[in-house]
């Protein structure tokens, strides 16, 4: 019994502190314990992806998916701006990201920085790219994606910022 609790606690932790081996079966569970229980979820079979939507016939204004894949962590969310249900997805953005070892203050920082215009965060070993875009007065967009630091190389013309 102690050591079915212990490997449970390291593979617990494994998720939440940095998630390195990014385990396929570890992030799906994640991203099916986040979701609303009438989310569609799949592994796409012909690529390596992972992924979870949510929108239904009561609310066609809201469009929310996650997902996980080679390129790494990535979430969208597309709500009328009014729409309170919208705006708590955004909170389940950041426990995805957080969950899997991103950075929860360079997350929160990157995401109110993408208001303005985009932005991409550099946290312990991972890169945050954040894009807002409001496509009506009244309709608002989030993409926001995460992949290992080593990976990839800064892009020109974003806000840049650095977490210990």
């Amino acid at each position: 019994m102690k050591v079915a609790l212990i490997a449970a606690a390291v593979g617990l932790l494994t998720i939440e502190s940095g998630h390195t081996q990014n385990d396929r079966a570890d992030v799906e569970l994640v991203m099916r314990e986040l979701m609303p229980t009438n989310s569609r979820c799949e592994r796409i079979s012909w690529e390596p992806i992972s992924y979870c939507r949510y929108q239904t016939a009561n609310t066609p204004n809201v469009v929310f998916e996650i997902s996980f894949g080679p390129d790494g962590l990535q979430s969208s969310l597309t709500y009328d701006v009014g729409n309170s249900e919208g705006r708590q997805f955004l909170h389940t953005i950041r426990l995805f990201f957080s969950r899997l070892g991103v950075q929860e203050k360079a997350l929160s920082e990157c995401i109110q920085q993408s208001k303005s215009k985009a932005s991409e965060f550099l946290a312990g070993n991972w890169r945050i790219n954040c894009r807002y875009v409001n496509i009506t007065d009244d309709r608002a967009g989030y993409e926001i994606f995460a992949d290992r630091a080593s990976n990839s190389n800064l892009s020109a013309g974003s806000s840049s910022f650095s977490f210990p």
